[in-house]
């Protein structure tokens, strides 16, 4: 028997995520940026339900966003009310609060900061606005990857299609636009 219980861990971790990408100021804006949301999201897909950890996700969502609109000290790598941090802390905030599986959300953990660093690494030819065909396809490639709740890989290849052109067109409010289309297939088609 473990003497401490994975998600007192998992908890430790994400705040661990946020104090290292926050104070190693080695570490460039743009990687720490997507760190955060890559390595929290990995993290918050590992936790096991219980009363203290919803509470622990709700409260640090809730203490995230406070900190992007009202500041005692700026987060190193969002702006003031950023809207991106806000929606994915709000999203993270209602997952927890209702207890829905956080499977669901691994796309928006993983399409959207993979999208991002594929987008800016790899040069390919714009297709929207800032959006190009490599960072569009990665984003696409995580989604399918990471739809394993739903029963059929047509419904996986449309869900990623979705995801792609919410990511491209949510601007930034990209989370909660990857989200909705994402929880709409959870409650119409996901298994558990």
């Amino acid at each position: 028997m473990s003497l401490v219980h994975p998600n007192v861990i998992l908890a430790l971790g994400v705040c661990s995520v946020f104090l290292c990408f926050e104070f190693v100021e080695r570490i460039p804006v743009f990687v720490a940026r997507k760190g955060t949301h890559l390595l929290s999201g990995l993290l918050l897909l590992q936790i096991e339900y219980t009363a203290w950890i919803r509470l622990f996700c709700v409260c640090f969502a809730v203490f995230v966003v406070h900190q992007t609109w009202f500041p005692q000290r700026p987060w190193r790598f969002a702006r003031p009310g950023d809207l991106g941090i806000t929606f994915y802390g709000s999203i993270v905030a209602v997952w927890a609060l209702f207890a829905l599986p956080m499977k669901v959300l691994a796309p928006l953990f993983f399409a959207d900061p993979l999208g991002a660093i594929v987008g800016k690494s790899i040069e390919s030819p714009r297709w929207y606005l800032n959006k190009t065909v490599a960072g569009s396809a990665a984003v696409f490639v995580a989604a399918l990857v990471t739809t394993y709740f739903l029963p059929s890989i047509g419904l996986r290849i449309a869900l990623s299609v979705t995801v792609v052109i919410a990511e491209a067109l949510g601007g930034s409010c990209d989370n909660m636009a990857v989200a909705c289309p994402l929880l709409t297939f959870y409650l119409l088609f996901g298994s558990t």
